[in-house]
């Protein structure tokens, strides 16, 4: 660091001083000391440059920028155009980027061993419920429905208590059980039916994402279940998980709504404003979910009883989309760093060969992350086990009894438009993932019931056969 710091005060003082100096580490230190992340630091030195902390509109993060970032910053210096730079300061100073790297790391060790538990919890209780009604423990059943039915929620808890970034492991713990707990048993106690419970928390989890998704999606970005600085430096509005969390709990609580409400000519418009936000390089900046929730636009449209309403909310659909992103678009031009943009500025190349290259690449991740684990490969079977078992189930009893409760058309819209997902998407196995827990964990719980029923009724007849059998 001394030869370094020599170095550097010679060059500054041997060129002009206009001339901005840039010291970049190639390699991350082996000093050891907490600095055993993968981040490379970059410093900058320029006459007019205040201080601060170095961000870009591809990662909105202060003190953060991606390798296509310094590429573009250095294009820009020797070109003299610095104003065009993805590149900028903001206030900050470096005992607060250690701070956040720190928390990074910690972030990184938490997810990785509480996601695994929870997935581990809603496979084992999935099983339980499934199981345990044909078997003499039959009366247990309802209370593993009831803490699989409380699991469906450990994403929202894990929204609302992102932005205290909590470093000791019981007390986070702790407080995601209570809140978790906390918000099924609130619920129930307020409606009397427990599908009317489930489709409350599912429209509140709905309601929470898309709000911190118009200001800013600070919340997804610090919850366990979003984007982690450590693994993926480009900036994600909504991302993978939390879109299949949005898709699986909006479809299933209210797309039976925006098809039979009173106001249902007007759902168009909400779905394209929806859309909107989710295709958006300065909302969720998620292209992949964008077209899965158009397709499911298509599906609610579909379902309208009056066709001639459907299209007509079809129609206002793509008017509305077309139009708010054709805006975004001209507002900026084709300078951003986002994918949309990166695309559109390939498209006005005419580099079709970089684009084919660049979706054969993104095909071959896909099918390294289903193949990642063996619970990939699983996930992909059930979820098109799944998906065949609801088509049969459709044509055989027809679709007007399918529709009939409100539950059903949600399950049928959220699971067709997760197969769209999983093909559009690069990480489209890690959209259906949380997508197909809510459909799922509603599935079980009307599984129980009706075996549950069905024992019952087992029960009272050969009760009625004793007493006439005593009587005789």
């Amino acid at each position: 660091l001394a030869r370094i710091d020599r170095l550097i005060g010679w060059l500054r003082a041997a060129i002009p001083a206009e001339t901005t100096l840039l010291v970049f580490s190639a390699t991350p230190s082996t000093a050891g000391g907490g600095n055993d992340q993968t981040f490379l630091p970059l410093l900058i030195d320029q006459e007019n440059g205040r201080p601060g902390l170095l961000t870009s509109a591809a990662t909105r993060e202060k003190g953060l920028i991606t390798s296509g970032d310094f590429a573009a910053l250095i294009v820009d210096l020797v070109e003299g155009s610095v104003e065009r730079s993805p590149v900028r300061t903001e206030t900050g100073a470096w005992p607060e980027l250690q701070q956040k790297m720190s928390y990074w790391l910690t972030n990184l060790r938490q997810r990785k061993i509480i996601l695994r538990v929870y997935l581990y919890l809603i496979i084992i209780f999935s099983g339980l419920t499934f199981l345990l009604p044909l078997t003499p423990w039959w009366r247990h059943a309802y209370l593993i429905n009831e803490l699989l039915m409380a699991l469906a929620f450990f994403p929202l808890t894990l929204l609302l208590i992102a932005p205290f970034k909590i470093d000791s492991w019981l007390f986070l713990t702790a407080l995601l059980i209570i809140v978790t707990a906390g918000l099924w048993v609130g619920t129930r106690r307020v409606f009397a039916s427990k599908k009317q419970a489930y489709r409350c928390l599912l429209l509140a989890t709905t309601i929470v994402i898309f709000g911190d998704l118009l200001f800013g999606a600070r919340l997804m970005l610090a919850s366990l279940l979003g984007p982690s600085p450590v693994l993926g430096l480009r900036f994600y509005g909504l991302g993978n998980e939390y879109l299949g969390v949005f898709l699986g709990a909006f479809l299933l609580g209210s797309a039976d709504f925006l098809i039979r409400a009173s106001w249902r000519r007007w759902t168009g418009v909400l779905l394209s404003i929806i859309a909107l936000f989710i295709f958006s390089p300065f909302g969720g900046a998620n292209f992949g979910g964008g077209v899965a929730f158009s397709y499911a636009a298509w599906l609610i449209c579909q379902r309208m009883k009056l066709t001639r309403v459907g299209k007509e909310n079809f129609l206002y659909f793509i008017l509305f989309l077309g139009g708010g992103l054709s805006l975004q678009i001209l507002r900026s031009g084709l300078r951003g760093t986002t994918h949309l943009h990166n695309a559109l500025r390939l498209l006005s190349f005419g580099a079709f060969d970089n684009l084919l290259a660049i979706a054969v690449r993104k095909i071959r991740m896909h099918l390294a992350l289903i193949n990642y684990t063996r619970w990939g490969q699983i996930l992909l079977c059930g979820f098109i086990l799944f998906l065949l078992i609801l088509k049969v189930r459709e044509k055989a009893e027809g679709s007007t009894k399918q529709e009939a409760k409100w539950y059903h058309l949600g399950t049928i819209i959220a699971v067709n438009t997760g197969l769209v997902a999983l093909l559009v998407n690069d990480s489209g196995i890690v959209v259906i993932a949380p997508l197909v827990i809510y459909p799922l964990i509603l599935l079980a719980d009307f599984w129980s019931a009706q075996e549950r029923t069905n024992i019952l009724s087992v029960l009272k007849q050969a009760g009625r056969r004793c007493v006439g059998i005593a009587k005789n």
